[in-house]
């Protein structure tokens, strides 16, 4: 393709520029989260999981803590997201899962929540969407917190694991 240097050809590839460069500012950038490790969490009771790995680390948005076992997300806007939850269960209850940051400023989003049976083989539950979340500014640091409510069963985690993407501020 080539572009002269005359008229409404300049213009028009200096309106698609534009239009790429302002996209690529903020949008997509994507995180895998990933917390391992086995932790039984009783009815009443949570467990906060540090983030042990994250793969897939893609834009400005998301950067990996090693020290904080933390993931840093640098601003806030709109994220989709995906969680897998391996495990299993012991009763019935109900878990749900938090991204928190446990230092000021103090900052928990909710990320999912789901009612389970009792079951003896192993569990996974997967779910997912799109949410808007007002980061503190300057970023947050978030660990994953599993907390398990509404029943006496108690859940025994594998693994949790989040995949988000930032989708940009509206």
């Amino acid at each position: 393709m080539s572009y002269t240097s005359g008229g409404d050809d300049n213009l028009d590839v200096r309106e698609r520029l534009g239009v790429m460069e302002r996209g690529d500012s903020f949008a997509p950038a994507t995180a895998e989260i990933l917390c391992y490790g086995f932790t039984f969490v009783p009815s009443g009771l949570d467990y906060i999981f540090p983030v042990t790995f994250v793969r897939n680390l893609r834009g400005r948005i998301f950067e990996h803590n090693f020290t904080a076992q933390a993931i840093k997300i640098k601003q806030g806007g709109v994220f989709g997201y995906t969680l897998s939850v391996n495990g299993a269960a012991t009763g019935p209850s109900t878990f749900g899962i938090q991204m928190i940051q446990q230092v000021p400023p103090y900052h928990i989003w909710q990320v999912g929540r789901m009612p389970f049976n009792a079951q003896e083989y192993y569990l996974v539950y997967d779910f997912g969407g799109v949410q808007y979340v007002n980061v503190p500014e300057g970023g947050a640091e978030y660990q994953v917190r599993f907390y398990n409510l509404g029943g006496p069963g108690g859940f025994a985690v594998n693994s949790i694991i989040i995949n988000l993407v930032y989708l940009g501020t509206r």
